[in-house]
């Protein structure tokens, strides 16, 4: 039984491949067939699946031999205890990837930067010629590659601490980009968030490898001694560090931010872990070099999307805690003229008095879509003459600041929280933004 089919298909690939084996699938959820139409439709010429939807009934959870759970579905589910109670078995895709897949995995996973640094590996490791292919919580499906794997298949997977929570096997390769508090919606406490990141090295043995950003005090102090991978440190003290904008191997200056396309501290953090461990691997310096010159920023990720008369629109959807609005004010605050904030969304019970402070100190308005970040920051914003709105709508916001742009503003969407209370994800959230932006510079 695949548990959650979700509106973005998460569920759907892992319901074909087991139809694809003969198995008999049921997928239930408790959105109804109109809501998940999308992921419906990419279910229709499927064999033996069947669906229940708009609701969950213990007789689904009873029928199945193996329930395939959604990484998004939460801990304090009633099912999940229901599954606890009746000893069913349950598993999740990640974890039935670790256990078969026979390949080599590097496995990402971090608050921030796990999509730039997945990314940068697998395209140097593809432009190298190996065998290499990348999932997880990119959307990118796992199980399918199971049926043609081999021993020299490189899987560069990022892992979100959804996946990783229930996970009891750990990859040839961890790299943990950084841990601040993040998902304390999901989960109960910032131990349990702890706990299940570190899951990504806790089952490794002495053959494996763990590339921790030694910058991080919460990875300094929690994950190094996890595992019994060999440890590989970045960051401070170590081989490779940062100084001075450049990247350093040992006194060697291996690569000067100046000559990327990607920019920021952040981003030199998220090059540094991926050298390590494209050099694990064996990959010569010229290629990781030439891909990392040529590396473009990630969509909705401190994305320029629009140059208007001298006015810069940036796309940051992917900012989803106060932490990624605090970076995008630091890249774009030394270039800007006056900043004009877009943020808001559902906060994810995280502490927003620094992300506060800087928005006074920073940024000239902010435009606030409606959503719990709103009612809880602006409490703690000392300029309330700069707060506007709540809006319920992205093109709303946007024609409502038209009037207020000269040449050398920056209109920065960064949320800063979460999307799901007027969007379907953070990509459709982004999209949005993109549509009113290309909607004003007509």
């Amino acid at each position: 039984m695949v548990w959650g089919l979700g509106v973005s298909g998460g569920g759907v690939n892992v319901a074909k491949f087991f139809s694809k084996h003969n198995a008999k699938v049921r997928v239930i959820d408790t959105k109804t067939e109109a809501e998940l139409s999308d992921s419906v439709k990419q279910l229709k010429s499927s064999k033996n699946i069947e669906l229940s939807l708009g609701s969950q009934k213990s007789e689904d959870f009873l029928w199945a031999d193996l329930i395939i759970k959604n990484p998004a579905i939460p801990p304090n589910s009633e099912w999940v205890r229901f599954i606890a109670e009746k000893k069913l078995k349950v598993e999740m895709e990640l974890n039935l990837f670790l256990k078969y897949f026979p390949g080599k995995v590097i496995g990402i996973t971090g608050t921030r930067g796990k999509s730039t640094t997945t990314t940068l590996i697998y395209k140097t490791l593809r432009s190298a010629n190996k065998n290499v292919f990348t999932g997880g919580n990119n959307k990118l499906p796992l199980l399918n590659h199971l049926d043609k794997a081999t021993k020299n298949k490189i899987a560069v997977i990022e892992m979100s601490s959804f996946q990783l929570s229930s996970v009891t096997q750990s990859p040839d390769v961890a790299v943990i980009t950084n841990i601040y508090p993040d998902h304390l919606n999901w989960h109960p406490n910032m131990a349990d968030y702890i706990s299940a990141k570190q899951n990504i090295i806790k089952f490794q043995n002495k053959t494996k490898n763990k590339i921790l950003n030694a910058n991080d005090k919460i990875i300094k102090k929690q994950f190094v001694s996890v595992g019994k991978g060999q440890l590989i440190s970045v960051g401070e003290r170590s081989q490779i560090h940062i100084k001075n904008h450049s990247i350093y191997l040992g006194k060697t200056k291996y690569l000067v931010e100046s000559e990327l396309k990607i920019k920021g501290d952040h981003n030199l953090q998220n090059l540094s872990l991926a050298i390590a461990t494209l050099k694990l691997l064996k990959i010569k310096d010229e290629q990781i070099r030439g891909v990392a010159k040529s590396f473009e920023t990630l969509e909705f990720r401190q994305q320029v999307i629009k140059k208007h008369k001298g006015i810069i629109f940036v796309n940051d959807s992917c900012s989803t805690m106060p932490e990624g609005l605090i970076a995008a004010l630091d890249r774009f605050r030394r270039e800007a003229k006056r900043i004009y904030l877009i943020a808001g969304g559902v906060n994810k019970n995280l502490n927003l008095k620094l992300a506060a402070k800087r928005i006074d100190s920073d940024v000239a308005e902010t435009y606030f879509l409606d959503g719990s970040f709103y009612n809880s920051i602006t409490q703690l914003l000392e300029n309330k003459s700069k707060i506007i709105g709540p809006f319920t709508s992205l093109s709303e916001i946007v024609k409502k600041i038209r009037h207020k742009l000269s040449k050398g503003d920056y209109v920065l969407f960064s949320p800063g929280a979460a999307s799901f209370n007027l969007f379907q994800n953070e990509w459709d959230r982004g999209q949005k933004f993109n549509n009113a932006v290309k909607m004003f510079c007509k």
